[in-house]
């Protein structure tokens, strides 16, 4: 029988490192030393740890972590969860390397998180990635690297799943989408009037003007007895009150 040769580009990496070496992870030993001591962490805090070592460099949304750590939920009350446990790793780090602005672990935005390959020369104030959904004339701006909603220059707290479906249609702009292919595009197992609670809470955070369904920034469209939706690129688009082929 022939031997199988697994090649060293195959392989996966024996360790990982983040800032500047400092943090090293032995994943199949799952032991952790931080500026050569080791430490004491195992369990979800390991996998979390793991987790970003594995894509340093790379903001992750609270959504995200939730979803990989605890299975695919992320609800409240893991999202919670996961918020404590950063916390816990970041003060096992310690006061350098744990910290939440100069250190390994930084927070992006309102609800992100972003572990560092290097700490050298690095930004306090950490964008990711530059791009930045826009709608609205500009208005309405959404930074998926940051987790962050800008409404006339103005940061705005939105929930995980209420940014989620604004970034799916600021993606989109001029195209209007079904309630349905929105509950697809996130596999939600919940019916229509779960998405117009989520459209009707993202216009109240959007105001009176940019959140009119008829003349602002996400507007209300329909197909036969079917609701849609549309994020304008700009509030001078003419009023489409109906269309005739879902988008998906």
């Amino acid at each position: 029988m022939a031997e199988t040769v697994i090649s060293d580009a195959s392989r996966p990496p024996s360790q990982l490192k983040l800032a500047d070496e400092r943090i090293v992870i032995d994943p199949v030993s799952r032991v952790v030393h931080a500026d050569g001591s080791p430490l004491q962490i195992g369990g979800i805090l390991f996998r979390l740890l793991a987790t970003f070592a594995g894509e340093p460099d790379i903001a992750h949304s609270r959504t995200d972590l939730t979803g990989i750590l605890y299975y695919g939920y992320t609800d409240t009350k893991a999202q919670l969860a996961l918020t404590a446990n950063i916390h816990r790793m970041r003060k096992i780090l310690g006061p350098v390397l744990g910290d939440h602005e100069t250190g390994a672990i930084r927070s992006v935005g309102r609800s992100g998180y972003m572990a560092l390959s290097s700490l050298v020369d690095r930004p306090t104030n950490i964008e990711a990635h530059t791009k930045v959904l826009s709608i609205a004339d500009n208005r309405v701006r959404i930074i998926p690297a940051r987790w962050e909603l800008l409404v006339d220059n103005q940061s705005m707290y939105a929930p995980p799943r209420d940014l989620d479906v604004l970034q799916f249609l600021a993606a989109r702009p001029d195209k209007p989408h079904t309630a349905e292919s929105i509950i697809d595009a996130f596999e939600i197992d919940s019916g229509t009037y779960y998405i117009r609670v989520i459209i009707n809470r993202v216009r109240n955070k959007l105001g009176p003007e940019l959140g009119s369904p008829d003349y602002g920034a996400v507007r209300t469209v329909a197909r036969r007895s079917r609701a849609g939706y549309m994020a304008v690129s700009s509030l001078h688009i003419p009023v489409q009150t109906t269309f005739d082929t879902p988008t998906r």
